[in-house]
């Protein structure tokens, strides 16, 4: 696909926890360099500091795992050609704002994630466009 739409192909990897985000973030990282992999670098989005309990006195934070980028550069480090693949903890959102209204604004999308979130007794969540935001009256209910 990559080279279909001109070398810009990206991933996001949404994982319901920040300590399945460091895992996958180590996974991934770990089946890129096996395999010899030049072009495909990751990064990762989680706050505080993890600790995994496979791991007694190890932790890690989202800085570090992405050595040395801040949260704030993040957007624009993925946005270049320099990174492919973003994996996001998510937990417990119950609101999603996007652009993107083909894949993700749209009611079956909606729907496929809740079903989604219902079977594993998860709550809702909401998928609008920024427009909805911004002119959303201020007494409206979230």
């Amino acid at each position: 696909v990559k080279h279909k739409i001109g070398g810009r192909a990206k991933a996001m990897v949404v994982t319901d926890s920040r300590l399945h985000a460091v895992r996958y973030k180590q996974a991934f990282d770990t089946y890129i360099t096996e395999r010899g992999y030049t072009d495909v670098r990751t990064l990762v989005a989680f706050s505080g500091i993890v600790e995994d309990p496979d791991a007694p006195g190890k932790n890690w934070t989202e800085v570090a795992m992405n050595g040395g980028i801040k949260e704030s550069e993040l957007p624009e480090k993925f946005d270049s050609h320099e990174y492919q693949v973003l994996l996001v903890a998510v937990h417990g959102v119950r609101l999603i704002v996007s652009w993107n209204f083909k894949h993700l604004v749209n009611v079956r999308r909606e729907d496929g994630f809740n079903a989604v979130n219902l079977l594993h007794g998860w709550p809702s969540v909401r998928i609008v466009s920024p427009k909805e935001i911004i002119y959303a009256e201020p007494d409206q209910p979230d």
